[in-house]
């Protein structure tokens, strides 16, 4: 049996990023939070006590840490901005009842409320109005933290996010189910059998990478495609390498964010105001650590769709037909809010589709509330590809990203939080209604791994992302022990 490695330190962040469960609104936690050594914030002015309680979000400094009901000592959290988060937070959802519509708007961020509205975060936060007490401290940053909480009756994980300055108000407050530690499986017929359980169809593909190849130790119809959710990213990567190395763009070069090319969330670039504008580096990082749909469709923009229709066949997508034309996420979205639109592009063909894309160019981007990103169709408009072409994909996007003057390239390929217990070379994960896909190349004691999954569990049935992260887990710990 391969033993567990459910304590690694590097465990928890990588959960937390792979699960992403939004329960109340899950925004930015892929953005920088404050150094060790942020400055005390009693030299700051701080909030005046009318206005405190006018948004029930009490100022530094008057938080007495003794009236936040714990079983653990919170004296870690005393001076910290993200101590105000979590009175809020207890005052929110269990103590006085839910708050009033005005409250929450004024000690949450605008992109919180582009998020979840305050009517949304009362409705969501109802079921769980009931005493509730901090269990454990898991992750405590000055401005964010990862705690393990009861209410009612539940055992579930918080994770907060404040503001660094005055005046605070919420960034970030979502719960989740706990994670539970990794499967314990004899062998890779046991863990197939999990693995397929996850989902009405699940294809996988766990590889040793030698010389360029990707060798199956373990497989589920790795060469029948599936949906891929953002991995779909990976290649919108790879046709920006090849526009660098052809000299038609720079990392350097500027993107202006318009309110014609912002997406929806995830990401963070929606929320900046039109004009702004980022480095193409930066937006490729963005688009893989944090899988910032706007960033990616201002790459997609400047590189051209076409180019990124011709990236799949070059880094290894057998039929690049089946993705064209390729969708930018923008598109996705304003499909998915309009049925008789996804009905009709399905249902064309590829000159059909296209024609169907250039009339969206007009439309505003719909509400979050105005989705239905369900399988209520035969077909869902998502991007698709085998485990065995994006196998491919990550190993020449590894070759890629090692050419000179592709350090950028190379961090962001590298962006997501790793496995624990390996190096990570590359991955993206990528998830939506119905899809949870995932894509790592790994290094373990010398040796390249790769392993790539995309289950497809079907509508209503996201809560599958909880049982799918120990499964991937103990499934990493087979492909690890390999040649030990």
């Amino acid at each position: 049996m391969v033993p567990s490695r459910s304590n690694h330190p590097n465990r928890r962040r990588w959960l937390l990023t792979a699960l992403a469960i939004l329960v109340l609104a899950l925004v930015a936690v892929g953005c920088d939070t404050a150094d060790e050594d942020t400055a005390s914030l009693e030299d700051a002015d701080p909030v005046q006590p009318d206005e405190a309680i006018r948004v029930g979000l009490p100022p530094i400094g008057e938080v007495a840490v003794d009236d936040i009901p714990s079983q653990v000592d919170l004296d870690v959290l005393e001076d910290l901005p993200v101590l105000s988060g979590l009175a809020w937070a207890m005052d929110a959802i269990g103590l006085e009842g839910p708050p009033e519509a005005e409250d929450i708007e004024a000690a949450v961020s605008e992109e919180f409320l582009a998020m979840v509205s305050a009517e949304n975060f009362i409705q969501q936060t109802g079921p769980l109005l009931a005493d509730w007490q901090v269990t454990a401290l898991l992750e405590v940053e000055p401005t964010f933290l990862v705690a393990e909480i009861t209410a009612a009756g539940e055992e579930l994980v918080l994770v907060a996010q404040t503001t660094e300055d005055e005046p605070l108000v919420l960034e970030t407050l979502a719960l989740q189910p706990p994670a539970a530690d990794a499967a314990e499986f004899e062998d890779w017929d046991e863990a197939t059998e999990a693995l397929t359980a996850l989902g009405e169809r699940v294809v996988y593909l766990a590889a040793t990478v030698d010389d360029g190849r990707c060798e199956p130790i373990a497989a589920q119809d790795a060469d029948q495609r599936g949906p891929l959710g953002s991995t779909f990213k990976l290649y919108v990567l790879g046709a920006a390498i090849d526009a660098v190395d052809r000299g038609d763009l720079t990392w350097e070069d500027e993107l202006e964010i318009t309110e014609e090319l912002k997406s929806l969330p995830s990401g963070r670039l929606q929320f900046e105001e039109a004009g702004t504008t980022v480095t193409v580096a930066e937006a490729a990082e963005l688009m893989i650590a944090i899988s910032d749909n706007t960033a990616t469709d201002l790459l997609i923009d400047v590189l051209g769709r076409e180019a990124i229709e011709d990236a799949q066949a070059a880094y290894g997508h057998d039929d690049p037909s089946v993705n064209q034309p390729f969708l930018t996420t923008r598109e996705m979205f304003q499909l998915a809010a309009a049925a008789d639109d996804t009905v009709a592009y399905i249902e064309a063909d590829e000159d059909g589709r296209r024609a169907i894309l250039s009339e969206l160019g007009d439309r505003p981007l719909p509400a979050i509330e105005q989705l239905a990103l369900e399988a209520s169709v035969p077909q869902p408009i998502e991007w698709f590809a085998s485990p065995a072409e994006v196998c491919e994909l990550l190993v020449r996007l590894d070759e890629a990203t090692e050419q000179d003057g592709m350090r950028p390239a190379r961090d962001a390929f590298s962006a997501e939080p790793p496995p624990p217990g390996v190096e990570l070379i590359g991955a993206k994960a990528g998830s939506q209604p119905g899809v949870q896909s995932r894509a790592w190349l790994l290094e373990d004691q010398g040796r390249r791994l790769a392993f790539v999954l995309s289950a497809d569990h079907g509508p209503g049935e996201d809560a599958a992302v909880t049982r799918l992260q120990p499964v991937v887990e103990g499934a990493f710990d087979l492909l690890t022990a390999e040649g030990q």
